[in-house]
């Protein structure tokens, strides 16, 4: 390996491409406090007197796919990232029977 990477000058780190395929290799072993991990990667909660715009889940999980592509956008992932948020002490308000957040996103949109 080592003659690899002098003599050869071969990456030693993976691209993206390989970074995605690890990732959907992992899927099958992640569990669900692993949507609270990517949400602090992510996001985080305003400060007293921010102004933010509320988030609902599906619009979170976008930005979440951001980061972290093998992140399907399913009822099952809502419910887990709702779950999440909520443990994690998120404000949520309701509207026309959908929650919203306040959540900023970490990266500029």
């Amino acid at each position: 390996m080592l003659y690899e990477i002098r003599e050869l000058d071969a990456p030693y780190w993976f691209n993206n491409e390989e970074v995605v395929r690890i990732q959907q290799l992992n899927l099958g072993y992640m569990q669900q406090k692993d949507i609270a991990e990517m949400v602090k990667a992510c996001f985080r909660k305003p400060i007293d007197g921010e102004k933010v715009k509320s988030l609902n889940t599906t619009e979170m999980l976008e930005i979440i796919r951001d980061e972290y592509p093998n992140v399907a956008v399913t009822t099952k992932a809502k419910v887990e990232l709702g779950r999440a948020l909520v443990s994690l002490d998120y404000e949520r308000k309701e509207h026309s029977h959908v929650a919203y957040y306040k959540a900023i996103p970490l990266r500029a949109a």
